[in-house]
Formats: C-alpha cells, structure tokens, sequence
C-alpha cells in the first residue's frame, strides 16, 4: 500500500544513515556469486553457490508491482524458518516512524525494494542482501553467514555507488559523509563538496544545487591498510 499519511520518519532516516551501506554489501556479495550457479531453497533457509552454502532469510517478494512482505504471503506456508527476521521487523513497525514494516505490500513508488531491503539489512545486524529471481518474482532475501566487512569495500566501487544513489534518499549529503565515515575515511566537509582521506585512498564528491553527488574523482595510494582501521 501506499499512503503518505503513514509515518516513515524513522525509516527515512535509516535511508540517509544506512542506504549505501547496505547497497555496498549488496554489490560485495554479488562479487561473491558472479556467474556462479545456485539454488535456493526457503523452506531450509539455504542458499547453494557454486560449492559454497548460505544461510538467509526471506524478507519478501516482488510481483505484480508490489513488494509483499514474506509473514503476509499466503503462499509462505513452507518458508516458516526463513521468515524470522522479517517477522522482527513487523514487530519493530509498531514503533513510531517505523510504518513501512507493518504494511503487506508495498508500492516502488512509494518505497522501492532496495531501500526496504538494504535498511533492513542493516538494521538486523548488516546481513548483505541478495534478490533471487524464481518463477518470474523477485525474492528479496538476507545472506547471514556471508562475511562482508564493510571495511573491505573496493574504493574502486565507491564512485559508481555514490552517484548511483537514487533521489529517493531523503538527505543524500548526510548519506554520503555517513557512509564514507564508516569506511574508516577522515571526512573534510567544504561549502558544495566533501573531501575523504585514507591511509590508501582519497576523493573529493561534488554535489549539485539540491545535494545530489555529481561527481567523484578518486586516487588511490599504494600503502597497505593498517591494523590500526576500524572494523565493523
């Protein structure tokens, strides 16, 4: 459903603090599976790539132009095990700000999969999510045991991710220096740019009249990371 009466105020600003984190383990775990073959199987909670087997969780399906949340499928019956933390964030949607998790369905235009799905991953404890395709749905599914550090995300991939952020993103500066800030960068804010220094990279992001990134410029240094970097 879509209703902008609904409150969502907390989960636009888990869209601001936690969007690129999520689409960055999202696009680390698709590193992951590549061209590699694989299976899913909900009612096991499994997910088989190449030779490597990953516990996930079902969040839900998307069909018929609309997100339905997998506790409000009438076909989940068998995917009992899989639906423990979409089952958490239904209660979670009691709490103010927090109405999008209590609604069955979901219209894109409204809040889009991906925003559903990489909050959510981060919410529940920064589980990269993965979108299975079967039988013409898209299953938005998390990866538990996959191991993503944060840390570790390419900077290569920072410039593509940056200003592939939707307009969706309700302070897209903000999720910028929020986001870079949990790379371990030392951020540098400046009147219509931020600039962003590690020990092997740094880059400046340029942003528009309404703070939308329109452009990265990346260099990287070729000192080895520290132990001294944070980790998540």
């Amino acid at each position: 459903m879509e209703d902008t009466d609904l409150d969502i105020t907390q989960f636009e600003n888990d869209l601001t603090n936690q969007y690129l984190v999520g689409a960055a383990r999202a696009r680390m775990f698709e590193e992951i599976v590549a061209n590699n073959s694989w299976n899913a199987d909900f009612k096991k909670c499994l997910l088989e790539i190449g030779s490597k087997k990953y516990t996930i969780q079902i969040l839900g399906t998307y069909a018929d132009e609309y997100f339905l949340w997998g506790w409000a499928n009438p076909n989940a019956r068998d995917w009992t095990k899989s639906l423990d933390l979409a089952n958490k964030l239904q209660v979670k949607g009691r709490e103010p700000g927090y109405a999008v998790f209590k609604e069955r369905r979901i219209a894109p235009t409204w809040i889009t999969p991906e925003e559903i799905a990489y909050v959510a991953g981060e919410l529940l404890g920064g589980y990269p999510a993965h979108f299975v395709v079967q039988e013409k749905t898209l299953i938005l599914v998390l990866v538990i045991n996959s191991k993503t550090n944060i840390m570790d995300f390419p900077v290569s991939y920072i410039s593509g991710l940056l200003l592939d952020m939707p307009p969706t993103i309700p302070n897209p500066r903000s999720a910028v220096s929020c986001f870079i800030d949990k790379l371990g960068f030392v951020v540098t804010e400046k009147t219509n740019s931020i600039f962003a220094e590690r020990e092997d990279a740094c880059f400046t992001a340029t942003f528009n009249k309404d703070d939308r990134v329109k452009d990265v410029s990346l260099q990287t240094f070729p000192t080895k990371p520290t132990s001294s970097r944070r980790k998540k």
